[in-house]
């Protein structure tokens, strides 16, 4: 994966992350049930932006594993 599209998809991951932890912090309404949960959007692109940012480090030329030999 290019840099370009790294950079671009880790922005996304950003935005989705900052849009579901702003809608899960409304506060809701007394005696309303909400039926769907921000949470797993939350969640989901926060592991994308360690994903992306390890990947953009990993193209920076710095090993993030070590291998056993």
């Amino acid at each position: 994966m290019s840099v370009e599209l790294t950079v671009i998809l880790l922005v996304l991951s950003v935005a989705i992350t900052g849009f579901a932890v702003w809608r899960d912090g409304i506060p809701r309404p007394n005696g309303k049930i909400y039926w769907f949960s921000w949470k797993p959007f939350f969640m989901i692109g926060l592991v994308l932006v360690i994903i992306f940012i390890t990947h953009l480090v990993n193209l920076a030329g710095i090993e993030t594993v070590t291998r056993r030999r």
